[in-house]
This record gives structure tokens, sequence and C-alpha cells, in this order.
């Protein structure tokens, strides 16, 4: 398993280095666009932590909701992955592609909410 991840990661980050859009990026962007370069998502793993034992489907294609499938393949994105940006593979999306440019097309297909977990403390004084 290890050996595919590092496989995966490979194909989109053949070396690792410090990342070019720190700056003026929040903390929450600079996850998910983490999340979405190793394609692990909330959106396309959670099955794995609950009762499901398949992986969800996209609702337009009906095949399995990959990261790769929503940031480049699904053609009912075309159009809003249009306005924001044009990439061949992933590769090419996460060291072409401006950051923040992924971040509103998430924003915009309402997928953003769903890539990483947040959790909310509440405190309560007394």
């Amino acid at each position: 398993m290890a050996a595919v991840l590092v496989h995966l990661l490979y194909a989109i980050k053949p070396l690792l280095c410090t990342k070019r859009y720190t700056n003026g990026t929040s903390r929450r962007d600079l996850t998910v666009i983490t999340r979405l370069s190793i394609g692990h998502t909330r959106v396309t793993h959670s099955y794995l932590l609950t009762t499901r034992d398949t992986p969800h489907e996209c609702s337009y294609c009906h095949v399995t909701l990959t990261v790769k499938h929503f940031l480049l393949k699904c053609p009912f994105l075309s159009v809003e992955r249009s306005m924001y940006f044009c990439a061949a593979s992933l590769k090419d999306l996460f060291e072409r592609v401006y950051p923040g440019a992924i971040i509103i097309f998430l924003k915009d297909i309402h997928y953003y909410d769903h890539i990483v977990w947040f959790y909310h403390i509440l405190y309560i004084f007394f």
C-alpha cells in the first residue's frame, strides 16, 4: 500500500521541495491544495471511515469519484473548469496553475468544503 501511495505522489511531484505558493495563502487553502495533490480528500475517501462499502460516485457521470475526475476529466464540469485553468494532467495542474485558481474553482463547484475535515472546537467558559 505504501509503495502505491509513493508512486501516486511521484507522478505529481517527483522532487520534494518547498512550496512556491505559501505567501498570502491561508492554511486551510494550503491544506486543500495538499490534499488534492496527494489525491486523498474527504469527498473521495470518506467511505473508508464509514460503513459504506464502495467509493462515492460522480453525481453526473456515475463513475468513481476521484480528484483527477473532478479536477480534469468530468465533462459536466468542463465549462467551470475552463474558466479557471486548463491542464492535461494532475502534475501539469499542480506545477503550472496558480493554487488560487484551483481554490476558486472548487468553491464554484461547491467542493471546497468537502475536501478536508475541519473540526470546530467550541470553548465554553464558566
